[in-house]
């Protein structure tokens, strides 16, 4: 029994060390992480001093303090009305060992007034130990007054992809001052298109008449928000005339027009939702309106083009004729066609030959597109040429030989679309010799021939 309880208190005792040791243990390794120096991420410099119209760089800089850092990201807050970001590019922190590394993020938000970097290592296992610039952020001084340039969303990863939360950030500041104190005048709103959908990242572009001075206004590539800010009393002055020049993405809607400034406006300290509703621009619309064969001369195909747009065409373009879906010939428009003209001209240099039962006539206003038209997809016309068929429905019927008869019978009362085709004897005139050969082809179907002009030899 004796030994049994000595046995049993030496069990007892070297459980309580092994607790004791690992309690122990426990907290040497949480104060070792505790007493670990973290990560210091720095706008250097801390701060600036400039004027309005100055340009500056600062640094976006990390000290890893012996931590091994494989990725960083930051957002960076500034105040857009007095300064604005120009550039944002690499540094050489992540590379210094010349490994590679990839950009994932590289965004410049004027508007709401931050930018936005991340990078990380690739090719390699190991992080970087060394301090050293992530990234390089240039400014430019709008107007006086006093910014912070804010971290947000600073997040630095190992090389196991952990994020490392020991970290400390130091943000910087930006005092701009000048020989004349001014205060911001802004200047916003929204682009529309004329239907009254948003116009996304429009081109907006002012112009101080009285002085010459320029902007352009900063957009965002998902919004149709504009926003530019000048120097009230010294850039933007109240009766002074400016300029604004905006457009579309794609160049198919603008508006230009002049705004003077009052002392209202001046007092209030901008344009506020100063919106903006684009016009379509001017630009021509080539159609071919018409086609025909030369009968009863000869066998060249003419056509009329005309310019259904709100906009001038240049000369200079060619219109181009395919038979049975080939090119065969060109004739180029030496003639200016303003809004409403139109132009006949004829494929001089190529004579027709009709091959039955028929031929697919297809005639194209600027095939090689030389003129930006308001309309790309209407500059062609086809018909489907046949001999009898009067009315140009395609098909040669006894509604042909009625509609030919009566534009024989009652002369200048009556049209028909395609005189070549009424021409079925080709004796160079339309009488009732066609009238009756053409009764004879549609009545007895497969014992008679129509032989309009233009015909292939047999």
């Amino acid at each position: 029994m004796d030994t049994k309880r000595k046995f049993e208190d030496i069990a007892s005792a070297a459980i309580k060390v092994s607790t004791a040791f690992t309690v122990i243990i426990m907290l040497f390794h949480v104060n070792a992480i505790a007493l670990e120096s973290p990560v210091v991420v720095s706008v250097e410099p801390s701060y600036l001093k400039v004027s309005p119209g100055d340009e500056f760089t600062v640094n976006i800089t990390v000290d890893p303090e012996e931590n091994e850092i494989y990725g960083a990201q930051y957002e960076l807050c500034f105040n857009n009305s007095l300064l604005r970001v120009l550039s944002q590019n690499k540094g050489s922190f992540l590379s210094q060992d010349g490994a590679e590394t990839f950009i994932y993020i590289n965004e410049i938000s004027n508007h709401p007034g931050k930018t936005e970097y991340a990078e990380a290592r690739m090719g390699v296992k190991n992080g970087v130990t060394k301090p050293g610039a992530l990234a390089k952020i240039g400014f430019e001084v709008r107007s006086s007054g006093v910014s912070e340039l804010c971290f947000s969303d600073v997040i630095l990863s190992d090389p196991d992809g952990y994020e490392i939360l020991n970290v400390t950030v130091n943000n910087g500041t930006v005092e701009t001052t000048g020989s004349q104190p001014s205060s911001p005048f802004l200047v916003s709103g929204y682009v529309f298109y004329e239907n009254g959908s948003e116009c996304i990242k429009p081109c907006v572009n002012l112009t101080n008449l009285n002085t010459s001075k320029e902007w352009q206004a900063d957009t965002h590539a998902d919004y149709n928000y504009y926003q530019l800010v000048g120097a009230r009393g010294i850039e933007i002055n109240a009766s002074e005339i400016l300029r604004f020049e905006v457009t579309s993405p794609d160049g198919s809607q603008a508006k230009v027009f002049n705004h003077t400034i009052n002392e209202t406006e001046i007092n209030r300290g901008g344009l506020f939702d100063f919106n903006i509703t684009l016009e379509s621009l001017a630009k021509p619309d080539l159609v071919i309106t018409k086609a025909w064969v030369c009968w009863s001369d000869n066998c060249t195909i003419c056509y009329n083009v005309t310019n259904i747009g709100n906009g001038t065409a240049p000369a200079g373009h060619n219109t181009t004729l395919f038979v049975d879906g080939v090119v065969v010939a060109h004739d180029p428009v030496h003639k200016v066609l303003a809004p409403g003209d139109s132009y006949i001209g004829c494929f001089k240099d190529y004579n027709w030959t009709y091959t039955p039962p028929d031929d697919n006539i297809t005639v194209c206003a600027d095939n090689n597109s030389t003129i930006d038209e308001s309309n790309e997809t209407n500059n062609c016309l086809t018909n489907i040429w046949t001999c009898g068929d009067i009315n140009c429905d395609r098909a040669v019927d006894m509604s042909d030989v009625i509609d030919l008869l009566y534009y024989v019978g009652y002369p200048g009362q009556y049209t028909i679309c395609n005189h070549w085709a009424a021409d079925v004897n080709y004796d160079k005139r339309i009488d009732l010799s066609d009238v009756i050969d053409l009764l004879y082809y549609v009545g007895y179907p497969g014992q008679y021939e129509l032989k309009c002009c233009c015909k292939i030899s047999s």
